[in-house]
């Protein structure tokens, strides 16, 4: 539902790449023949996500992920990720009465990155967070182990700074010292952090409003590596 980043005024406050949801539960996202096209245009490094949906019963599961990876042949991204924190059962009811089981929100991811890994020689990360799996599905963590991870852990949590909080790339940039010596509240069992979403909130000036915002943890040639820039 996000507009387009204005990847220019981005760029010019250190940003490098955008991950762009490609996919999710049966179908493809739309406007990604206009997103990419434009991403690749101002020469950023592209990564593309499935959202994991287990509602659909594990005879389907293959279909979700042939969808993701016929996105991922036409839009040919460089890094791929899974996203995992859907935690209801219904999207018609999307309430604590409608909960998926901890083993039904493994049991899918499991099976989409066996799917991915197996048909594809690209990057894998998978996107979580401590609250999802502390609270709905336990054993995530110990199954993501040390495989790469993108966590989100967003610094401005439970803090009184405004949503959204207005910044100016001189003013984003003095924050990354701080942002990179917090400590990650990351999932039990995950050993292999590579890249942290750390702020949801943040609206950078001259842009249309505000966007998920990672920063990379590794090493940063395996940035530029990953990313093909």
């Amino acid at each position: 539902g996000n507009r387009q980043p204005n990847f220019a005024v981005f760029g010019k406050a250190g940003f490098k790449a955008a991950i762009r949801k490609f996919s999710m539960q049966l179908s493809q996202d739309v406007e990604l023949d206009i997103d990419i096209p434009a991403q690749k245009a101002a020469g950023w490094g592209v990564g593309g996500y499935h959202w994991c949906d287990p509602i659909p019963g594990p005879a389907y599961w293959y279909k979700q992920a042939d969808h993701f990876l016929r996105a991922v042949d036409t839009w040919k991204p460089s890094v791929l990720a899974m996203d995992v924190e859907q935690w209801w059962s219904s999207w018609t009811y999307i309430d604590k009465q409608h909960i998926l089981s901890s083993a039904r929100i493994l049991d899918n991811a499991i099976f989409i990155w066996d799917y991915i890994k197996a048909r594809s020689d690209l990057p894998l990360m998978v996107y979580t967070a401590r609250w999802f799996s502390a609270g709905y599905c336990p054993l995530l963590g110990n199954w993501i182990g040390d495989k790469p991870a993108w966590i989100a852990d967003y610094y401005f949590y439970g803090s009184q700074y405004p949503n959204p909080m207005h910044i100016d790339a001189a003013a984003l940039a003095a924050l990354i010292p701080d942002v990179l010596a917090d400590p990650i509240n990351k999932p039990t069992g995950v050993t292999n952090i590579v890249m942290r979403q750390f702020e949801s909130r943040i609206w950078l000036d001259g842009t249309a409003h505000n966007y998920d915002m990672s920063i990379w943890l590794a090493d940063d040639d395996m940035f530029y590596e990953w990313f093909g820039l």
